[in-house]
């Protein structure tokens, strides 16, 4: 079944659907954090309050993640996905008329801090109904690779169009546009993979041992691995997002000293370094690695626990050349297993309950992100430095790069 000509060449709109809606989730998510100032500054709040607009989102997600999953499993993904793009799409373009009090505007975040919730766990699922094993891996790197697009087009869209457009609010319902398009096009899906793509998927995904129930599953040491493996992976995403940029604009010695223009070029490229490498990552898993997932994460940390690293040594950070390298590696080597991080549900569940996994896991996993930025912040309050505080991003990643080595290459069955 690896020839593609086997699958529906409608599998690209389908992909095309699918990451149209990642995107604008995270372009919505993510469009608050660069206006945050005049967000606080018209609603006449403190930014620490203000602040509560961005973390809400991340504790909503990962809560939510832990339940959407199962609907995928139970109810196809188009469903989800057109659930999880209406509820960012939904209350964004209502911010014009509401978005002048705070707490209306927390529900607003609470309700698109859900829509990822939504999108995320159809990744895996398409990937197995509607692309061969040797496109998997391109399929969920470019549906993952929407994911940094969508948050990189935010950070530079919003601020941009609320200069133009006069405010903020008007800027949010804008950048809504992208998922009305995506709305449209998951609406019009139609079609379904085909009865030989299913019954070959089918008994490649049924378990010699029995069926697999979830509580089996959940009780796996290879699942607690997995999970942690997501958990050290969303601690160096955000906290490299989060505390880097701080970290090169602060003064010595408690940064770099760099300035804000000079680190939001920088940490701009840290974030788009992370497109490039999710699909890279993607088409080295299937190319290179041969669907080897734990060679590509091994890969990834390491290369994130090194070069993270390298970005506190006076060496590094005094020379621009070696700084920006280290630091585009270090950007580079989390998302680069993103691919990978999909073909370890895919290739460990039954189809059946490739959905629920995803979501448990990538619930669990994103509470790493928030565990990683909020020890961070502990480290520089009691350091007044972000030495340890980035050190600590790199022992994460090789807890993560260890966990990848004697990861088991295993399909679990009922018999588990």
């Amino acid at each position: 079944m690896n020839d593609s000509t086997s699958y529906s060449g409608y599998r690209w709109f389908i992909l095309t659907s699918a990451s149209l809606a990642i995107m604008s989730c995270y372009m919505n998510v993510v469009a608050y954090a660069p206006l945050l100032g005049q967000i606080a500054s018209d609603l006449n709040i403190d930014m620490k309050v203000a602040m509560n607009l961005i973390s809400v989102t991340y504790i909503v997600t990962a809560l939510a993640l832990l339940g959407t999953g199962i609907m995928c499993d139970r109810y196809g993904t188009k469903l989800v996905l057109l659930i999880g793009i209406l509820l960012s799409n939904v209350p964004a373009i209502v911010v014009p008329l509401i978005g002048h009090s705070f707490n209306t505007l927390l529900a607003v975040r609470v309700l698109q801090g859900m829509a990822p919730a939504f999108v995320l766990p159809v990744v895996g699922p398409l990937t197995s109904l509607w692309f061969p094993p040797k496109e998997q891996g391109l399929a969920s790197g470019l549906m993952m690779g929407s994911l940094s697009i969508g948050a990189a087009a935010g950070l530079v869209a919003a601020p941009a169009l609320a200069r133009s457009m006069g405010n903020w609010q008007s800027a949010i319902a804008f950048l809504s546009i992208l998922g009305w398009v995506g709305t449209v096009m998951i609406i019009l899906v139609r079609r379904k993979p085909s009865s030989q793509t299913n019954e070959v998927i089918s008994a490649s995904t049924t378990p010699v041992g029995g069926s697999l129930s979830a509580k089996k599953a959940l009780l796996s040491p290879v699942t607690w691995a997995g999970a942690l493996i997501f958990f050290f992976n969303a601690w160096g995403f955000h906290a490299l997002y989060a505390l880097v940029p701080a970290y090169l604009s602060a003064t010595p010695p408690m940064g770099i000293g760099l300035g804000a223009v000079t680190a939001g070029k920088l940490s701009l490229a840290l974030t788009l370094v992370g497109i490039f490498a999710v699909l890279t990552g993607g088409i080295v898993l299937d190319r290179i690695a041969k669907g080897n997932f734990r060679l590509v994460m091994a890969t990834g940390f390491l290369m994130t626990a090194i070069c993270s690293y390298l970005i506190l040594l006076p060496a590094v950070f005094q020379s621009p050349t070696f700084l920006v390298a280290s630091l585009l590696l270090a950007g580079w080597g989390i998302p680069f297993m993103s691919s990978s991080l999909i073909a370890f549900c895919v290739n460990t569940y039954p189809f059946i309950m490739v959905g629920r996994m995803l979501g448990w896991i990538g619930g669990f996993g994103t509470f790493g992100g928030a565990v990683g930025v909020f020890m961070g912040n502990i480290a520089i309050g009691a350091t007044g430095s972000f030495n340890l505080a980035i050190s600590m991003i790199s022992l994460a990643a090789l807890a993560g790069f260890g966990l990848s080595l004697i990861l088991k290459r295993t399909k679990l069955s009922g018999s588990t």
